[in-house]
């Protein structure tokens, strides 16, 4: 090899040693005395939560003139294998939405392979009233569980 390139090879290969010790000293230094100021940052661009509100507001037509709104609404559900084994719970809901025990018997008996369906949806908030006077908001905050008939039997003092 000739002199110049012999002296152009070195020149390169040591400032390519010089570059590759620097990032490794660069990620030594990040990976240990900046850890915890990295990992929050990452956390703070990852894990964010955020309230989306489920209210929504009013579609007006082109002279302010109410078109559609919204409104909350109430639904009743139930396992149906559940409600079946307590005739007691099922003749105080029947009493409740006004239908006859004998057709919601009959809808639970259709439904009875599922885990889980609305007994009646959009409800009037007169029913609402009505049914608060049978079940006791308080007795289902105290003792909240994902098992109908004991939730039934407790706030329906069965």
């Amino acid at each position: 090899m000739q002199l110049g390139k012999k002296i152009r090879f070195w020149f390169l290969a040591l400032l390519w040693i010089i570059l590759t010790l620097c990032m490794a000293c660069r990620l030594v230094y990040l990976a240990t005395y900046q850890r915890g100021f990295l990992i929050g940052q990452s956390k703070a661009r990852v894990e964010r939560k955020m309230v989306i509100s489920a209210k929504r507001g009013r579609i007006l037509d082109r002279n302010g003139e109410i078109l559609a709104m919204s409104r909350p609404v109430n639904d009743i559900w139930a396992c149906p294998k559940a409600l079946l084994a307590e005739k007691a719970a099922l003749s105080k809901i029947s009493n409740i939405l006004n239908i006859s025990e004998a057709a919601l018997e009959q809808k639970l008996n259709k439904n009875n392979n599922k885990d889980f369906m609305y007994i009646a949806r959009n409800i009037d908030s007169s029913i609402v009233d009505r049914s608060k006077k049978v079940v006791s908001p308080q007795s289902m905050q105290r003792n909240p569980t994902p098992d109908f008939t004991l939730a039934v039997r407790q706030v329906l003092s069965l």
